[in-house]
């Protein structure tokens, strides 16, 4: 499997590259600029849930182009960096929209054992990877049926995903903590390193997740 990450990474390099510095970059760097925000007002409710939505938000708006690259690629089609702009845009309110309905969930789920937020950090995880999908219903049906076979795997992926990424920022934190202007080079190097790991994650929940459900051939009326 990631072999085949890597393959479909180098082969579309060159658009990777494009996406993650006008895409990944900016919307990361701003989100941490947010977050940062967030835990310094005194005035926010709930800072640790709103700062993890807000990190959610960050990974899932900007997944769209990256899954319909890897599904073009999987179908041995052409892509351009006009379409991946479009499948952006197309996508980014609609997965914002539901990011925040899930940090609505998530509030709420926090009195109910958080079964209601691990299942809807679960499908907001699987969403975008069937962009290639038409209808709003078709999305929902297709993550909820991945979910609900691969349960402990998707969560596995959410962990792990999360993991990585927080280990990549303790160690950075410690790297710079005695630079000057070491909050500036904190949120520049946090967005940098989701600038080159996002779009391998992104491929690698595409292929593994949208290939798992093509294989099964489940059917969506």
């Amino acid at each position: 499997m990631f072999k085949d990450v890597l393959d479909i990474y180098n082969k579309h390099l060159p658009s990777i590259l494009v996406l993650s510095i006008t895409l990944v970059f900016p919307v990361t760097f701003f989100i941490q600029l947010v977050v940062v925000y967030v835990y310094e007002s005194s005035t926010v409710l709930f800072p640790s849930i709103i700062s993890l939505c807000l990190l959610i938000i960050n990974f899932i708006v900007l997944f769209s182009p990256f899954s319909f690259l890897t599904h073009k690629d999987l179908s041995d089609e052409t892509v351009s960096l006009k379409e991946l702009y479009a499948v952006f845009f197309s996508y980014f309110f609609y997965l914002l929209l539901f990011s925040v309905i899930v940090y609505a969930i998530s509030v709420f789920g926090s009195f109910l054992i958080l079964v209601p937020t691990i299942i809807g950090f679960s499908i907001i995880f699987l969403l975008p990877v069937f962009v290639d999908e038409t209808s709003m219903k078709n999305h929902f049906r297709k993550a909820w049926l991945t979910l609900k076979s691969e349960n402990i795997a998707v969560l596995g992926d959410i962990v792990i995903i999360f993991s990585v990424q927080i280990l990549l920022w303790t160690i950075l934190t410690y790297i710079i903590k005695d630079l000057e202007n070491s909050f500036f080079f904190f949120l520049v190097l946090r967005a940098l390193v989701n600038t080159f790991l996002y779009p391998l994650f992104y491929i690698y929940l595409a292929r593994k997740y949208g290939q798992l459900h093509e294989d099964r051939k489940w059917v969506t009326f």
